[in-house]
């Protein structure tokens, strides 16, 4: 009776690794993105104690397309300067640009989970309602949503509001009094060409110089849906 017993408790937990790992390989094969899912996707300094290490990045699902995903941070990563110096640039030939490619992308991202990564043609847009010129397209890894994305993802001025995150607060980013939140950059250059369109703490388009020092960096990204379902955690796990 009682070997009885053993062998169908074994055959009972073979049997839900069995269900188990079929559901793993059938949830990796055919998991879907939709537009509002938060993932977790990198590791970044969050919590202001680099102590701990770096902590999971989220990141809603703004969009999805032919197998990729449009990604943006949940919170505001960075606090940092478009340019350094208050002078005529725009998105293709600035600091912010140049660094979000480079350093922050590879602090983010694990050689493996940089593979995901598309690189995205970008076309630069003007201002809705300024004649600025907007510079060059660009290819990037990562990326500013520029004016039209923020308002097309974000059409409520309310869903535009950021936090950003204890680290990036330390750095010195404006924070609302009353809501916490802060301002974030588009790639968007606004009414003169040393001005760069950005998002209000309260949600609304402005535009303030491009070496304004407490703005953050909310990232955004096209990722490879193939890739992204062999990185992220499995359902049993």
């Amino acid at each position: 009776m009682i070997k009885h017993a053993t062998a169908c408790l074994l055959a009972g937990i073979l049997l839900a690794a069995a269900v188990c790992a079929g559901a793993e390989s059938h949830a990796d094969s055919n998991r879907s993105f939709s537009a509002g899912d938060v993932i977790a996707f990198g590791r970044y300094e969050q919590d202001g104690n680099p102590d701990n290490g770096p902590e999971p990045v989220e990141w809603i699902v703004l969009d999805t397309a032919e197998e990729k995903v449009l990604l943006l941070s949940r919170l505001c990563l960075e606090t940092r300067k478009f340019h350094h110096e208050k002078v005529t640039v725009r998105w293709d030939e600035c600091d912010l640009r140049a660094w979000m490619n480079s350093e922050m992308l590879e602090t983010l991202f694990s050689e493996p989970e940089q593979a995901a990564l598309l690189e995205t043609q970008l076309q630069a847009l003007r201002h809705p309602r300024f004649h600025t010129d907007p510079g060059g397209d660009t290819v990037d890894r990562l990326f500013l949503l520029s004016y039209q994305e923020a308002e097309m993802y974000f059409p409520e001025k309310t869903d535009r509001m950021a936090y950003a995150t204890p680290y990036a607060v330390s750095q010195g980013a404006f924070q609302n009094g009353k809501t916490g939140t802060c301002g974030w950059w588009t790639r968007t250059t606004g009414h003169s060409p040393d001005d760069e369109c950005r998002i209000s703490s309260e949600g609304k388009f402005v535009n303030y110089a491009v070496n304004y020092r407490k703005d953050t960096v909310r990232p955004a990204l096209w990722a490879r849906s193939e890739i992204l379902r062999e990185i992220l955690p499995d359902p049993c796990e």
